[in-house]
């Protein structure tokens, strides 16, 4: 007698084996997204601390332009960060302003939109 599979058993290898892969790939995808979204975290945690470094050391907020020139890293999907700044706390404006001497107000409203 040959010892051997027979084409019943191989299909039913050939099932488990394909059900296995499809679970197995849509996990992938829920990790590949869940761990570009902790990278994401990351670099917007950098970015704020190269905002504030600048800060810091030149009193007033960056502008778009120098944004990008002390942190030009992008996102895990390979896109700019979008930078926000009010104008009046920024070089734009006045280059003798004081950005430690402004009030705790600016002109940004900041709405976190979930969507």
């Amino acid at each position: 007698m040959k010892k051997g599979f027979t084409l019943i058993e191989l299909a039913i290898v050939l099932i488990i084996i394909g059900i296995l892969m499809g679970i197995g790939a849509g996990l992938i995808g829920s990790l590949i997204k869940n761990a570009k979204m902790r990278k994401t975290r990351s670099v917007v945690e950098a970015a704020k601390e190269a905002v504030k470094g600048y800060a810091v050391s030149h009193r007033v907020l960056p502008n778009n332009s120098t944004f990008k020139s002390i942190f030009p890293e992008k996102d895990p999907w390979n896109q700019d960060l979008v930078y926000i700044y009010d104008e009046k706390l920024s070089e734009d404006a006045n280059t003798t302003y004081d950005l430690c001497r402004r009030g705790k107000t600016t002109n940004i409203d900041v709405h976190i939109c979930y969507n």
